[in-house]
């Protein structure tokens, strides 16, 4: 009983509705959570909550198509499907191997379109005997012989039958179509199997660098070398692209490919996808910044600063350094702190030496009024910074990638086959007055009723020259 409510229709339906809102579901909060979610924890927790972030991943929302419950959905739909195939594949090839035998007359005559052929006045094969409107046995296998042989040259795979003294015969065309349906469920059913490898033993995983970093690729012994990152902007100067440099290195250390990797372009390595997935910048991480610094109503003169040095103030006993680089600067209960990775806010604390102390304070690169203000008879302004970019690099991985390929290409010659190939049955018998033919299955009715026509003409004309002395009477077909 489980058995058969399990491959139901009904139940298939609900099971396909199932997938489908489950995959809708992983596509939205794929486009609403980032895949590296686990990795910015604190900025996701502050923004949506404690409680919501531990239902986002115990769920495994940020990457649902990995989700258990994804899993569990994919399992059940290929149950399913594979029960289905497993107990109606005799079904499905049935229709390639069986010619359907028409059994009943009765059954054809009442068919559109059919056609009949009256016999009237047929001798005997050259003994000058007369059968009224009747043809004798003989005749009729004659007849049955060369009707079969026209139906093979028109493309029908045609048998003969017989029921109780009747002769029966039946011509199938486009019997493919049922291997097409067939191969497409079988194609489905591997699609499925590839999802399910991919969903379990597939996944995602984020590497993070700036340039010169060697980073590790999952799975293989290979690793990745961050040359260059560089950030395109329009004329506007608004962000257009971000494009990574990076080189495969080999176990041995040699140079597989070197390639750039943008957001919409990305690397293929050894079964691996390799994404350019973000950018960011983390604190005190920078190349120099530019101030402008002057002593008390002078010009400004500009300086270079480097992390760790030292610079002299033209004009006084003064010296300058960089403190800390926050590149989102808020002010918290603990003090200040970088709200998050990106140049939303760039600050800089300098610390100004004199031989009698030393005195720190805050430029800020976007609101230069809210500049910190030094006892020092100092003036500084912070014009330009040059933050060290890491970039981030997203690396899929499916195992099962070949799997859905090879369904899919399965399921494609399926459909084709299904939707492409014209099935039509056509079944007859013969009698002793008469030769009956009809259509017992067909697609697509107007072109099957003039092919239907043209047979029906051209078998007339066959079964015409079949016997020696025959004459078919021309108002006999309908």
């Amino acid at each position: 009983m489980m058995k058969e409510n399990l491959i139901s229709h009904r139940f298939a339906v609900v099971v396909i509705s199932i997938l489908l809102g489950s995959s809708a579901l992983g596509w939205i909060m794929s486009e609403l959570l980032p895949p590296d979610l686990p990795e910015r924890l604190p900025e996701f927790q502050a923004r949506l909550g404690e409680t919501a972030v531990r239902l986002i991943l115990s769920l495994r929302l940020y990457d649902p198509f990995h989700s258990f419950w994804y899993q569990a959905v994919l399992a059940l739909f290929f149950l399913v499907l594979f029960l289905c195939i497993l107990t109606r594949w005799r079904r499905f090839l049935r229709g390639m191997l069986r010619t359907p035998m028409p059994s009943d007359p009765s059954e054809l005559i009442g068919r559109d379109p059919h056609m009949e052929i009256l016999f009237e006045h047929i001798g005997g094969r050259g003994n000058g005997d007369r059968s009224g409107g009747s043809i004798r046995e003989d005749d009729k296998n004659i007849l049955l012989e060369r009707t079969l042989r026209y139906l093979r040259r028109k493309g029908y795979r045609a048998a003969p039958g017989e029921d109780g003294g009747r002769i029966f015969f039946s011509a199938v065309r486009g019997r493919s179509k049922f291997a097409g349906n067939f191969l497409f469920h079988i194609g489905i059913l591997v699609i499925a199997a590839g999802g399910m490898i991919g969903s379990l033993w597939g996944g995602t995983a984020f590497v993070h660098g700036k340039a010169g970093d060697l980073l590790p690729l999952p799975g293989i012994r290979d690793s990745v070398l961050v040359r260059d990152f560089r950030i395109l902007t329009t004329e506007r100067g608004e962000i257009r692209d971000y494009v990574s440099t990076v080189s495969v290195i080999g176990a041995d250390g040699d140079t597989i490919l070197t390639n750039d990797i943008e957001v919409n372009k990305p690397l293929r390595h050894d079964g691996l996808n390799i994404y350019q997935s973000s950018y960011y910048v983390l604190e005190n991480e920078f190349e120099w910044a530019r101030l402008g610094i002057a002593s008390g109503d002078g010009k400004p003169g500009m300086i270079e600063l480097r992390p760790g040095e030292t610079y002299g103030i033209e004009e006084t006993d003064l010296s300058v350094r960089a403190i800390r680089f926050l590149p989102d600067f808020r002010m918290g209960e603990q003090g200040p702190f970088s709200a998050g990775m990106n140049m939303g806010n760039p600050a800089l604390e300098i610390e100004i030496r004199g031989d009698d102390r030393a005195e720190r304070g805050w430029l800020f690169l976007e609101y230069p009024k809210f500049n910190s203000k030094f006892d020092y008879p100092v003036r500084a302004l912070l014009v330009d910074i040059g933050p060290i970019f890491f970039t981030e690099l997203q690396i899929g991985y499916n195992p099962g990638e070949h799997v859905l390929l090879a369904g899919f290409a399965l399921a494609t010659v399926g459909l084709i086959l299904l939707y492409t190939l014209n099935y039509r049955v056509l079944g007859g018998f013969i009698s002793d007055e008469r030769l009956v033919i009809a259509a017992v299955s067909y697609r697509w009715k107007v072109s099957f009723f003039d092919e239907f026509t043209r047979i029906g003409a051209g078998l007339e004309k066959e079964l015409t020259r079949s016997l020696r002395g025959a004459s078919i009477d021309e108002g006999g077909k309908k």
